[in-house]
């Protein structure tokens, strides 16, 4: 066991040796596999699609202003100044001001552009 353990330590000395000694403009080179490369960028979108989906997941079906700015990505004035121009869905109860989560995907969807596919199957059904 001793004997695994020591080549890897001597793999990774050597891999950060070589790494320093190419060092350029705070960038290090670390000689890996193609297929280890391709299998470390896997893996990251992959949890990063997860996250990304997970914490869309967790978003409350009706918040306040935090959660439109964070499904739209409008800062907090842009929040309220559409809210006043009545160009974001937005609910009023009480004085307070609420959003729905299902509201503002919604909202969000309809200013989507179409595909060519879809704007010449629309012209063809007579949609348009």
């Amino acid at each position: 066991m001793s004997s695994t353990m020591s080549k890897i330590e001597s793999f990774i000395e050597r891999s950060i040796s070589e790494a320093i000694k190419h060092q350029q403009n705070d960038v290090v080179f670390i000689p890996i596999r193609l297929a280890e490369l391709e299998s470390l960028i896997e893996k990251s979108v992959h949890k990063a699609l997860n996250d990304h989906i997970h914490s869309e997941n967790e978003l409350p079906d009706i918040g306040g202003v935090e959660l439109a700015m964070k499904i739209t990505n409008y800062k907090k004035q842009t929040i309220y100044q559409m809210v006043s121009a009545h160009r974001i869905p937005y609910i009023k109860r009480g004085g307070k001001l609420f959003f729905s989560k299902h509201d503002l995907f919604n909202w969000l969807q309809e200013g989507r552009n179409g595909t060519i596919e879809e704007l010449t199957k629309d012209i063809c059904v007579g949609k348009m």
